[in-house]
């Protein structure tokens, strides 16, 4: 399928995890990329990846808690592309594993970067998908934002992610904008790596409380932004996608627990 055949996409956090995998899935399907993140290397190997399979890629380092940063991405952008018809949001980290170790710092950084970046990426490229009457923003929270798994922050942070894509999704769907959320469970990906090296059984564990029998990949949530961004999902707008194994469907656990099953 080439659904994203002449579109350009801007992924944020888009030099590892997450973000590298939805590079992939959007470029595989005719997509020409800006990724942005603050890894230089991290950034200029996806970009070098992407060329190689002969997609139109640009990397721009950037923080997107900076404002200078954000500033400078919608600079590059519009150089490079012109227009971007589809923004994803999925920029983010957790700073503290619990409420006792949360610290001013931190919960401003959880805050800084998982919810008020994804608010000045949008604030500056909305206005040209407004002039246009289209276009696409798909942002990444979590099942930390719906329900309480540790980090405090970070989960915080990721419920208004959910709130601000609804919002989006209100104001700007009678202008052609579209905003849907994902919401991924548990996800092997880089970020993992302290907790794999301090408790290498880890998956093992967390696996357990998984319908599916298994945690996720990144490529189950590229997919998943590959489907909302499209335009096949043109009716499709406000929505919360839980890409969780059946996590949140309800405790497995428990009811083995009760049942003895």
């Amino acid at each position: 399928m080439q659904r994203y055949s002449g579109k350009n996409v801007l992924i944020s956090g888009g030099g590892s995890g997450i973000g590298h995998a939805i590079c992939l899935r959007l470029a595989a399907e005719g997509a020409n990329i800006i990724l942005i993140d603050k890894d230089l290397k991290g950034g200029q190997t996806v970009e070098q990846e992407l060329k190689q399979q002969d997609t139109k890629a640009l990397f721009v380092q950037a923080d997107i808690t900076s404002e200078a940063d954000v500033e400078k991405v919608h600079k590059e952008a519009t150089l490079f592309f012109g227009t971007i018809d589809v923004l994803v949001n999925n920029a983010g980290a957790a700073f503290a594993e619990n409420y006792a170790m949360t610290t001013l710092e931190n919960w401003n950084q959880d805050i800084a970067l998982n919810l008020t970046g994804h608010y000045m990426l949008t604030r500056l490229f909305l206005p040209d998908m407004e002039a246009r009457g289209k276009g696409v923003i798909t942002n990444i929270s979590s099942v930390n934002g719906a329900q309480s798994f540790g980090n405090p922050a970070y989960s915080a942070a990721k419920a208004g992610v959910i709130s601000f894509t609804q919002t989006l999704a209100i104001e700007y769907g009678p202008k052609g904008i579209r905003a849907n959320v994902v919401l991924p469970g548990t996800i092997e990906t880089p970020v993992w790596q302290t907790r794999k090296d301090s408790r290498p059984d880890v998956f093992e564990l967390v696996k357990s409380w998984y319908p599916v029998g298994r945690i996720g990949r990144p490529e189950d949530i590229a997919a998943a932004v590959a489907f909302l961004s499209a335009d096949e999902a043109s009716f499709v707008n406000g929505a919360s996608l839980n890409v969780d194994g059946g996590l949140t469907a309800g405790n497995l656990r428990m009811i083995k627990d009760i049942t003895g099953g």
